[in-house]
């Protein structure tokens, strides 16, 4: 995550992300124990989390995880009326 410059400092890269099914599998443990027998959350909620901040991930690396996870049926993503919602299945 760190490269040294030709000035002998740090500079911080852009770290590699995740494998998509590490972090829904991280996803899916961290809901259980975040929000314990809720089914839904909001996708604000989840963009301000901890999670987000520990994977060190943005909006669109988030999407990519969801969007996986939905389509494997693990989560449904409602985005008809805000605020937008996911869904556990």
């Amino acid at each position: 995550m760190l490269e040294t410059t030709n000035s002998g400092r740090f500079q911080v890269q852009e770290p590699i992300p995740a494998p998509v099914w590490a972090v829904g599998y991280a996803l899916l443990d961290y809901w259980q124990a975040q929000y314990p027998g809720r089914i839904t959350i909001s996708l604000d909620t989840l963009y301000e989390s901890e999670f987000v901040k520990l994977f060190m991930i943005g909006k669109a690396d988030l999407e990519a995880v969801l969007l996986s996870l939905q389509e494997a049926n693990y989560i449904e993503l409602h985005r008809s009326v805000q605020p937008y919602q996911i869904v556990l299945l």
